[in-house]
């Protein structure tokens, strides 16, 4: 589904461009001249994110983005401020105020898009986790979570002598919370007595691929998977900042930034990484009694299809689909026969675990009963589709699981993947990609198989 885009500018002339720019990313882009155009925009046609002329915004930031995301009903849609050249007042005024950041010429190079990806994710992730916690609270689970008090963790990773370490103190002032100087290797192992920090500041040097490493290696660790993490970089590394902001980094500042700016993105990142702890915390209390498989931790069938009854929604008012998959592990009556029930139930929990690792914050995976798993996906492309399917059937059989008596055993599953745009009822969605996980088991099992096939809706075929 194409993301929608808002671009504000009073130039003809610049919004070309900008669409020009932003073409090869296929973003649903429409313009506006002006902020009320804008509004009258926002109020009509969802939207995913707004770019915005730092004219525009420079006037005054807190009433400009108050106006744009009270026109869109009151959504908190990302922003960004596009400016002619570097404005570092402008651009703290805009972050003070909410804006994801306002970021200045050239725009080419990836470096535009980079931004945007990155602020349509984390705008994506809070708002799967607000729809999850609202679920909850709707079937009354769902409880008021503990405030959270004290100041905030964040701290500065480098290497002695490495980095914007001379401007500890500064930043630590202009922060008024702690911030510790970690070594990478302190960062990647936090003990008891040193919690995991809930903002990490990174500084790239004239090596880029160093800080991109731990910044990957961050990401892949518990403790630090959740936490905001900033990239500290000099304008003539903008294409390895880009990177970073794939990889995972949730913000990016100039590495002259005043450090008042470096603080207030750091604050930021630490209220953001309390809210999610909050959504999360609440889904885990509320959900977990009710919509989930109590052996597996996954979502039940029931949470399953009122979810997909949302997404179905959402998609078709988009104008985008879904695809829906299929999961059985092959063979299983014969693992609860031939090495017990408690064997059985270990597989099972082994399986759920590498599906969960394995998919996106926004995906949806759940439990349907016995064998059975169903993983839906906002993907609406055949090929991207397939590809995700042939990974989670991989990694179900790459590593054998170990059985409560020592033993192990390798599983494999049969997967069946239905693509759709617009999405049917999700009963019908899933009744389609069972389909096509019939066909699997009659071509022999362990392989993916497509809805629909030469002879659909009652045949399916292999995506070759």
């Amino acid at each position: 589904m194409a993301r929608r885009l808002v671009l504000i500018h009073g130039s003809a002339t610049e919004r070309i461009a900008l669409k020009a720019l932003l073409a090869p990313a296929r973003y649903a882009v429409r313009t506006a001249a002006t902020l009320e155009a804008a509004e009258a925009i926002l109020a009509q046609t969802p939207s995913d994110l707004i770019l915005v002329d730092a004219a525009v915004l420079s006037a005054d930031p807190d009433a400009v983005l108050g106006r744009l995301r009270a026109a869109a009903g009151g959504e908190r849609l990302p922003v960004i401020g596009l400016a002619d050249g570097p404005a570092p007042e402008m651009r703290l005024a805009a972050v003070r105020a909410g804006a994801e950041d306002c970021v200045h010429r050239p725009f080419g190079g990836g470096w535009l898009l980079a931004r945007i990806r990155s602020a349509l994710r984390n705008s994506e992730t809070r708002l799967e986790l607000a729809r999850r916690t609202a679920a909850a609270a709707e079937a009354g689970f769902a409880e008021d979570a503990a405030a959270f008090a004290g100041p905030g963790r964040a701290a500065l990773v480098a290497e002695p002598g490495e980095g914007p370490i001379g401007r500890l103190p500064a930043i630590r002032r202009a922060l008024g919370q702690p911030l510790t100087l970690l070594r990478p290797g302190e960062a990647l192992d936090p003990s008891p007595d040193r919690p995991a920090p809930e903002a990490l500041l990174l500084a790239m040097g004239p090596a880029p691929e160093a800080t991109l490493s731990l910044l990957s290696e961050l990401r892949s660790h518990g403790p630090t998977r959740h936490a905001g993490i900033v990239v500290l970089h000099p304008p003539a590394l903008r294409e390895a900042a880009a990177q970073a902001l794939d990889l995972g980094a949730s913000d990016l500042c100039e590495a002259a930034a005043a450090p008042a700016e470096i603080a207030a993105r750091l604050d930021i990142q630490i209220r953001r990484k309390r809210e999610g702890d909050r959504l999360r915390e609440s889904i885990d209390r509320g959900l977990r009694l009710a919509a989930t498989d109590p052996l597996t931790g996954l979502y039940n069938r029931r949470y399953a299809l009122n979810h997909m009854a949302d997404l179905t929604a959402r998609s078709r008012a988009a104008g985008g689909g879904l695809t829906a998959m299929a999961i059985d592990l092959d063979h299983f009556k014969s693992v609860n026969d031939g090495h017990g029930h408690a064997a059985g139930d270990a597989v099972l929990v082994e399986v759920a675990r590498r599906l969960r690792d394995d998919l996106r914050a926004g995906d949806l995976v759940a439990r349907l009963g016995g064998e059975e798993f169903l993983v839906v996906t906002r993907d609406e492309d055949t090929a991207t589709a397939h590809a995700l399917a042939e990974r989670l059937r991989m990694r179900i059989a790459g590593l054998p699981v170990t059985l409560p008596c020592g033993a192990s055993l390798t599983v494999t599953a049969s997967i069946g993947v239905a693509v759709t745009a617009p999405p049917p009822a999700p009963s019908d969605l899933i009744d389609r990609a069972d389909l096509a996980l019939y066909a699997a088991k009659r071509a022999g099992r362990d392989r993916v198989r497509l809805w629909p096939g030469p002879e659909a809706p009652h045949a399916a075929t292999d995506a070759a």
